[in-house]
């Protein structure tokens, strides 16, 4: 009879750490997808850019429908409603 007992315990003990094995690693390990943007994040901050001189400055890079809109949302803003480029963007708007 005693040696029937220690397999049960040491099957129960083995079926017990394995269950508490997958969790422990689950909160100790992020996923890839977090680790990414994480290090993605750092790199950006980093490289804080200085302030930029004008709305078109801000949007330097993009195509042209997408500038045009990154240009509007730009002007809407406070900081830059009065600009002149915002001002000759709203006088072509008007226009069209």
């Amino acid at each position: 009879a005693p040696t029937a007992a220690p397999p049960a315990e040491t099957a129960a003990t083995t079926a017990a750490t394995a269950a508490a094995a997958p969790a422990a690693s689950k909160r100790t390990t992020k996923p890839a997808a977090d680790r990414r943007s994480t290090t993605r994040t750092a790199a950006t901050t980093e490289r804080t850019p200085t302030e930029a001189p004008s709305p078109r400055a801000v949007c330097a890079g993009r195509t042209e429908f997408a500038l045009y809109r990154c240009m509007q949302q730009q002007c809407d803003a406070k900081r830059w409603w009065s600009h002149p480029q915002c001002a000759q963007l709203r006088d072509a708007d008007r226009r069209q």
